[in-house]
């Protein structure tokens, strides 16, 4: 709906009389330069941005896998640890075949492999097999495992290239540990495997595009694992490769080149696998970048084409204009009926307010907006139906719009029906001009029923924040939760703790009794979180698989603790039958707990937080789960070291939604 046409008429009028053809051709000119100059200005943000996503998610990917690498294998060597220490005891050989079996493999787990754990003796022979009794009969000597160790190439853990499983299918990572006496004497090798598939699964979860791919290379350049996953991958050599020997020369890092697989543009994001032989790489094709870029930016190219065409038009319209300008005022009385048939037989409200802030002129649609006939609103200013609490957002649109510093606006607000219900409506309201002397004469506001737009916008924010399984706060909330915390803490001095918390053997759960079960649990796991957080700020978050976190803000390292024992036996007393939870065949948790001060003098380390819980959270995994490990960052400021010095906040646990949605 337009604005009324006869004060904007009268307006054209007088500065046509005022412009020369050229003048206007010269001024759509300029306008010209100036919207290509911001489209393509525009375009290059949308281009840099689209480039700047890509190495965020690259980087969060890559730590993702380098933290699930390094956790699998570190937690498979332990075994293999284990076993080489047992079996280079003093005088093993002597004892009984039975006990001696036992000992060596008391504490290697074997559960993480799909095969057996195999003691070596210094020719490559089967002295010991974790799956059979009397060992196996076979010689080892020509694996490359066997070889590193008896030459002395590698002292420490070793990861072979995964091999074909003959009996079950698949691959297994072989991984191994020479066996030396105490004097240092070669007397073997330890021998095991883990399934590739964990590391595959792992893998295959990351959406790379058609062109991506993500890597697992072995610092000699032999490739580990690949995805899309070809078995011809596996073992390939690429150490000679441009990329590869980028790979080599800081820890973690990223770039563009070619691959030396198949010769495709590439973003690579790599990151060396703490601890490990191993680097991971993440990389995006970048001609998978450049599509999704230009996707984001055909909208500005074709609204650059549209503003070109309909500056074009403009302009021959003004120019036209100008040349009948004589005949403009003839025109104005059947424009200004013109404006009134529209604002008659439109769908919107059309209101006319004068400068007096009352109305002039309401067209019917208000019956249907308002309940209320046109003559029932004019006379009378808009305020008397405003909320109550809009009325400053309604008064800070207009008053600029009067002071004369914009000519448009546009305004939401609620207002109140003639039936008593309130109902959001959307104003675009601009200023009239007095056809005479082109002073300000008031506004026109053109205004729509919005009542159900803003109904499900609110909707979709509530849940674009709630995590969809568990009905508690997702990532997204949890991280936009942290930065807020992280911020207020560095102003006010108080600490911020986090809680890391990871559910005990889920995928054996969730193997053993299915996945309908292993959500159950989840949920109910969601829920004691729930229950252990009881204050304002407080939130529980699901993080990721069976991985949740709880944020306390105001916690110190004692508090952290309390709440994360209290967590921790939460879910144990919730008695969730597990199948392989321990002594108590329970479902239980591990948490890490770590706690700072920020500081308002230094930029935000959440990351840093972040990766301290989840160290500690690592290390009660390997202290034997189901307890609690916690860390301090730093040292608290003076200022902070009396908490009864700061005030309190009120008890009350921050939702992810409003109570009862």
């Amino acid at each position: 709906m337009p604005t009324p046409p006869t004060a904007e008429t009268r307006n054209l009028a007088r500065v046509a009389a005022r412009l020369s053809p050229w003048h206007v051709v010269l001024a759509a000119l300029g306008v010209t330069c100036c919207v290509g100059a911001l489209a393509f200005f525009s375009i290059a943000q949308i281009r840099h941005d689209a480039w700047e996503e890509a190495r965020v998610e690259g980087r969060n990917l890559v730590g993702l896998l380098s933290r699930e690498v390094g956790r699998t294998l570190h937690s498979f060597d332990l075994s293999l640890r284990a076993a080489a220490e047992n079996a280079s005891l003093p005088g093993l050989a002597e004892v009984p075949l039975e006990i001696r079996q036992a000992a060596v493999f008391e504490r290697a787990a074997t559960s993480a492999g799909p095969g057996a754990i195999l003691i070596l003796d210094e020719a490559g022979n089967i002295a010991l097999d974790s799956r059979s009794e009397p060992p196996r009969i076979a010689n080892f000597s020509d694996w490359e495992a066997f070889r590193v160790h008896g030459d002395g190439l590698v002292d420490g853990l070793f990861v072979g290239v995964p091999t074909p499983a003959q009996l079950r299918g698949g691959w297994i990572l072989p991984m191994s540990r020479a066996i030396r006496a105490a004097d240092g004497r070669f007397q073997g090798v330890v021998l095991g495997g883990i399934d590739l598939a964990v590391l595959l699964e792992a893998f295959a979860g990351i959406q790379l595009g058609a062109n991506g791919s993500s890597t697992l290379h072995r610092r000699d350049g032999a490739t580990m694992l690949r995805m899309p996953f070809d078995p011809r991958d596996i073992g390939r050599n690429v150490a000679g490769g441009r990329a590869f020997q980028r790979f080599l020369e800081t820890e973690s890092g990223e770039f563009s080149a070619q691959s030396a697989l198949d010769g495709a543009e590439r973003l690579y994001i790599f990151s060396q696998v703490s601890g490990l032989p191993l680097i991971v790489n993440v990389a995006r094709g970048t001609s998978d970048l450049a599509r999704g870029w230009h996707q984001r930016a055909w909208l500005p190219a074709a609204a650059l084409g549209a503003v070109l065409v309909a500056l074009s038009f403009a302009t021959w319209l003004l120019v036209r204009e100008l040349r009948r300008r004589e005949r403009v005022e003839a025109a104005l009385s059947e424009s200004e009926a013109k404006f009134r048939l529209l604002a008659e037989n439109s769908y919107d409200m059309v209101t006319r307010i004068g400068s007096d802030g009352v109305r002039r002129y309401v067209s019917p649609a208000s019956v249907r907006l308002l309940g209320r006939r046109p003559e029932e609103l004019v006379g009378k200013r808009p305020q008397e139906i405003v909320h109550p609490a809009d009325l400053e957002i309604l008064s800070a649109a207009v008053v600029p719009l009067r002071r004369g510093e914009v000519d448009e606006a546009t305004i939401a607000y609620r207002v109140l029906r003639s039936d008593d219900r309130w109902v959001w409506l959307e104003s675009t309201v601009k200023v009239v001009f007095d056809p005479v002397s082109g002073a300000r004469d008031g506004l026109v506001a053109i205004t729509r029923d919005t009542t159900e737009r803003k109904a499900v916008e609110e909707r979709l924010t509530r849940l674009a924040s709630m995590d969809g399984l568990t009905g508690i706060a997702n990532r997204r909330a949890f991280d936009e939760a942290l930065l807020h915390e992280w911020h207020h803490a560095a102003r006010t001095g108080y600490p911020v703790s986090l809680l890391m918390i990871d559910v005990d053997r889920f995928k054996a759960l969730n193997d053993s009794q299915g996945h309908l079960k292993g959500d159950e649990c989840l949920r109910a796991i969601a829920e004691a979180l729930g229950g252990s957080a009881c204050r304002r700020g407080d939130l529980a978050a699901r993080y990721g698989g069976e991985e949740f976190v709880l944020l306390l803000p105001d916690a110190d390292a004692a508090g952290a603790a309390a709440v994360a024992e209290r967590v921790r036996a939460a879910v144990e007393g919730l008695r969730i039958p597990h199948p392989e939870g321990g002594l108590g065949g329970v479902v239980t948790v591990s948490v890490g707990a770590a706690t700072t001060w920020p500081s308002a003098a230094l930029p935000p380390a959440v990351a840093d937080l972040a990766g301290a819980a989840d160290g500690c959270l690592y290390e009660a995994k390997l202290a034997g789960r189901n307890r609690v490990v916690g860390t301090v960052l730093g040292d608290a400021p003076p200022a902070a070291r009396d908490p009864a010095a700061r005030a309190p906040r009120p008890v009350a646990i921050r939702q992810a939604v409003p109570a009862g949605e």
